[in-house]
């Protein structure tokens, strides 16, 4: 029955072929044409999917290119941020270190001009007194030291009741222009037996750059009464005033 059926359908194929061998010979070129016209629509439909394909690529790579500048653009913002921040820093940390070091410039300049100052006094008064010492005689020397010793020994010593004198004190220092004699030593140890309460021994040293007077040493307070002194003051009250 199968082969029947394939034989009855083999001399239908074959009939249809002879009916329509002259159709399909005057057609051969329209089927062809179609045919090519179907792979040519093959083709277009290929290339159109290609080249939205190759829009979309294109598109995508746009996209991490604009992404990729703009991350640089903001990365490139940062860095100049933090450059010129760090530049600020570097500016301000270098102009506070200049201050500072023109600060201790002008400190270091200002204590040497000081310390001049003070050398060139301090020499100036030593100079001083020793062309007072150059000009007066010996007698002159000794009646002017005299005569400031009593006047010293007589009213000068009145405020150091007042002072803070060292409860240790062991002896009474003395330098003196010229020799002390046994009345002058008498009215000193009397004066500051009444200060101290007790009995002190004084020592004298001659320090004949002190021109005339006295400077007593009890302990750490000192007592200048020279004229030496007196030079010293008054060149500074004329510096003040000036």
């Amino acid at each position: 029955m199968f082969w029947l059926w394939l034989v009855l359908i083999q001399l239908f194929i074959f009939t249809m072929l002879v009916l329509f061998l002259r159709l399909l010979l005057t057609r051969n070129v329209t089927s062809a044409t179609a045919h090519l016209h179907e792979l040519n629509q093959d083709y277009n439909e290929k290339v159109e999917a290609a080249n939205k394909k190759k829009a979309e690529v294109d598109k995508y790579y746009d996209e991490v290119v604009l992404r990729a500048k703009t991350d640089a653009e903001k990365q490139k913002i940062t860095i100049l941020r933090e450059a010129l921040s760090t530049q600020e820093a570097v500016l301000k940390d270098a102009r506070r270190q200049g201050e500072e070091i023109i600060s201790n410039a002008n400190k270091a300049a200002e204590l040497a001009m000081r310390e001049v100052d003070d050398r060139v006094e301090e020499r100036a008064n030593g100079r001083a007194a020793e062309l007072i010492n150059q000009v007066l005689t010996n007698e002159m020397s000794e009646h002017l030291h005299a005569l400031w010793v009593k006047e010293l020994l007589k009213t000068g010593l009145d405020d150091v009741e007042k002072l803070h004198l060292p409860e240790d004190v062991a002896k009474i220092l003395v330098h003196t222009a010229f020799p002390l004699n046994a009345e002058q030593k008498n009215v000193i140890q009397k004066r500051f037996h009444a200060i101290l309460g007790k009995n002190v021994p004084v020592e004298e040293e001659l320090r004949p750059e002190l021109v005339a007077g006295l400077k007593i040493t009890l302990g750490s307070l000192q007592i200048d009464g020279s004229l030496q002194f007196k030079i010293k003051e008054a060149a500074r009250d004329a510096k003040l005033i000036k």
